[in-house]
């Protein structure tokens, strides 16, 4: 009997579907991995660059000459990322910026793309910019209409020089290169997204040791302490180690699961490459009887994924340019990814000939059986080894597609809470407005900016306060000391308005809000973490650099939702204006809707005609930008665990058609016995039964370990969560019943008479 049509044998584009699958993980991975551990930084002699990064290291204009005073240092720069507000015709926009000095390119070897690179007089009179590559082609280059090659930044005009190496974008993102001024002053830039703030660039002589790196960095660190004060750090790390590092996680995370994927897809090959040939069992037999070669018939039974082979790795290098782009985009410290090189295109070789060797391996079952029959063992005998081979196969694969599915939810879930509710404020309904108030203005000035900026415009908007940052992207770090910790610590200070906590949803564990009468004071509001690790309390008084104020509150820790072990954690707060370092950056913070925001800015405009003011933007879209990497890598996780569904889909829609097959002479008695289509379907399932509540119960437990792999990945992540492993069961569930019904619907709509005749 002979029920290959019923069975639906897997035509060519499911196998090439499933190879490509197969492939495609693995080459991007691979691709990865290359571009951050095999593929050299494109700097002159990048084993010689260094990082050097301390809490207390100085952030003035000195900082290179001070790694030059230790005996391996050669060359030293220093670089700052931020934003600035781009004003041309017709608008402006925010555009990322790099503040660098005359040694910068230097340092790395590198040289302008046209034009030439900052002077030391350059950085003594900023007046002069870099722009990068992207940045010239948009926006300035021929046919960009910007007059002349100028850019006003921040209210201040710069002159075009030339335009930055493309290698130089492998440090971090920017739109223009500014010199970093060496009296400290300059173009005061907002939060970058860029993965650094701040880098420190030194290069020291060939071939010294790294103890005696840290060794002399050390020393020169403890000449930039104040007295009394000690206890600081400073940390020094290779270039390509930095650039690297913040990467693994996301590359761990994506190496696990391209290898559940391609584990999956070998066990759908073996299970469709098995029952593709035991379908020919008959066939194989009267070929052998005839005098057919065992490899003959071999052959005939590889033929079909021979095929499907060649198109496979087509499709899957196809595939694997755009998600190599994307990639990149989730590891923005790794370099451009080139998929179609020759060691990816060998690996993805090799790993197709491993595939095909599992799927010549599964033909081979048929044909044993084939031998055996002829020595007069039964056909039973080989039906039921069959069908607990594709038992076991049907559970392992569950199994591991649940588990999988587990893993991306926990990583899905994270991010979501880190959003929502993790970060200790309330973000929902909270618009932001970003400004600059101007280039070159004296510190009076700015003083009088900020006093006519707040009284205005509290005077028009009744929930609004006025800030120098947000609490999670402070560049400013101070070092503070109590009475029951002299050594002190390093803290990132945050300048905020009146209302601000309110506004924000933070809670006041001790002590009350010092600023919500708007009156200038120099009291400051610490976190739980400060007062933690300082044992301070509300009352205590501080030493904040050499000035002595007093704690006047304690709130709960505003997270930073990246997990960024660059940032400077944990958080105080002093109130906008109550100091003389007023910065020329401000941030509006609006609880209302985007039209009150818009009349909000048109307001301020009307206040400080001179500053550079953006578009009012939701706070969940600025964490959501923020948090754009994490999101990338969460997606890439759920996409893997949706191709591993559709291989055990397809692997399982291949096993029940072949259980239909098998039984169809015993559907067609009991159909004419009366059963009805809903009992064909339960007695077709049962096989199932065993298979799907193993492999359910095994993926749920691989599903919890991976969890908690990706949660030491992903520091958001969260894996205690039941509701992620009950619905990771339902879905795995969904699938076993998805990939069931299409041969249950041949079963139970077929005619007893057309079944009993084939008989």
């Amino acid at each position: 009997m002979n029920h290959s049509r019923a069975s639906s044998v897997s035509p060519l584009f499911i196998r090439i579907v499933v190879l490509t699958i197969a492939l495609v993980g693995p080459v991007v991975v691979f691709d990865a991995m290359r571009v951050a551990f095999l593929d050299p930084l494109p700097f002159l002699s990048p084993e010689n660059l260094i990082t050097v990064d301390g809490v207390s290291q100085p952030r003035g204009r000195n900082f290179p000459e001070q790694l030059l005073d230790g005996s391996v240092v050669t060359e030293a720069t220093y670089l700052q990322y931020g934003r600035a507000t781009w004003s041309r015709p017709g608008g402006s926009r925010r555009i990322d910026v790099l503040m660098a000095d005359a040694a910068t390119l230097h340092v790395l070897g590198l040289a302008p793309a046209r034009g030439r690179f900052f002077s030391r007089e350059d950085q003594a009179h900023p007046g002069t910019a870099l722009v990068s590559p992207d940045f010239w082609a948009n926006e300035i280059g021929p046919g960009g209409g910007q007059e002349g090659h100028r850019l006003q930044l921040n209210g201040a005009e710069f002159d075009v020089i030339g335009v930055a190496p493309t290698a130089l974008a492998r440090l971090g993102r920017f739109d223009v290169v500014l010199p970093r001024r060496l009296d400290g002053g300059g173009l005061r830039t907002g939060k970058s997204p860029s993965p650094f703030d701040s880098l420190a660039l030194a290069r020291v002589r060939a071939g010294t040791p790294r103890s005696d790196v840290q060794r002399d960095m050390e020393r020169i660190q403890r000449g930039q302490e104040r007295p009394g004060q000690g206890g600081s750090r400073v940390a020094v790390h290779s270039l390509a180690g930095l650039m690297s590092d913040p990467a693994m996680p996301t590359l761990k995370t994506l190496a696990f699961s391209a290898a559940v994927l391609l584990l999956l897809a070998a066990g759908t090959i073996g299970m469709l490459a098995a029952m593709l040939a035991s379908e020919r069992l008959h066939e194989f037999a009267i070929r052998t009887a005839l005098g057919a070669s065992a490899a003959r018939l071999r052959l005939d039974a590889l033929r079909p994924w021979l095929v499907a082979t060649l198109p496979a790795i087509l499709c899957a290098l196809a595939l694997a340019v755009p998600l190599s782009n994307f990639t990149q985009s989730v590891l923005p410290t790794l370099g451009p990814m080139h998929s179609l090189t020759v060691p990816t295109v060998g690996l993805t070789v090799v790993i197709a000939a491993l595939l095909a060797f599992v799927a010549s391996v599964c033909t081979l079952i048929p044909q044993h059986l084939v031998g055996q029959l002829t020595q007069g063992v039964g056909v039973q005998a080989f039906v039921r080894r069959g069908a607990l081979l594709g038992r076991v196969l049907a559970t392992a694969q569950v199994a591991l597609s649940v588990g999988l599915f587990c893993g991306a939810l926990v990583a899905v879930r994270g991010l979501m809470d880190q959003t929502q509710r993790d970060l200790g404020i309330v973000s929902e309904g909270v618009q932001v407005i970003e400004m600059d108030l101007g280039e070159g203005r004296t510190a009076e000035q700015l003083r009088e900016d900020w006093n006519r900026l707040t009284s205005g415009v509290s005077s028009s908007v009744a929930d609004v306060t006025v800030g120098s940052t947000l609490p999670w992207a402070s560049r400013s770090s101070w070092w503070m000391g109590s009475a029951a910790v002299p050594a002190g610590t390093f803290v990132g200070f945050t300048r905020v308005g009146s209302r601000f906590f309110d506004l924000l949803g933070m809670r006041f564990v001790e002590g009350a809000d010092p600023f919500s009468s708007g009156a200038l004071t120099s009291d400051v509001v610490i976190s739980q973490e400060v007062a933690r690790r300082l044992r301070l309390k509300t009352g205590d008084a501080i030493k904040v650099n050499s000035d002595f104020r007093r704690v006047a509150g304690v709130v709960n820790v505003v997270h930073d939702p990246t997990g960024n072990p660059f940032a400077v954690w944990p958080q105080a707060y002093l109130m906008a204006g109550a100091d003389e370092d007023q910065q020329p950056s401000a941030s509006l913070l609006i609880r209302g809707s985007p039209q009150e925001a818009l009349r909000t800015r048109a307001s301020v405009e009307a206040i400080l005609p001179h500053a550079s003011i953006s578009q009012p933007a939701p706070l969940v879209g600025l964490l959501a930008e923020r948090l754009q990497r994490q999101r990338l890598g969460a997606q890439v996780l759920a996409a893997y665990a949706a191709l591993a569904s559709l291989l055990v889909v397809l692997g399982l829609n291949g096993l029940m058609r072949r259980r239909v097959s098998q039984k169809m002479s015993e559907v067609g008695v009991r159909l004419v016995l009366g059963a009805s289509p809903a009992q064909i379907d339960r007695t077709m399932l049962q096989a199932m039964l065993g298979p799907a509540v193993a492999g359910l119960i095994l993926g749920v437990s691989l599903g919890f370990n991976l969890s908690e792999t990706v949660a030491a990945l992903m520091p958001w992540a969260k894996p205690l969560d039941a509701s992620i492993y009950i619905f990771s069961a339902l879905a795995g569930l969904a699938i076993i019943l998805v990939s069931s019904w299409p041969a249950l619907r041949v079963a139970s709509r077929a005619r007893p008479a057309d079944l009993l005749r084939q008989s």
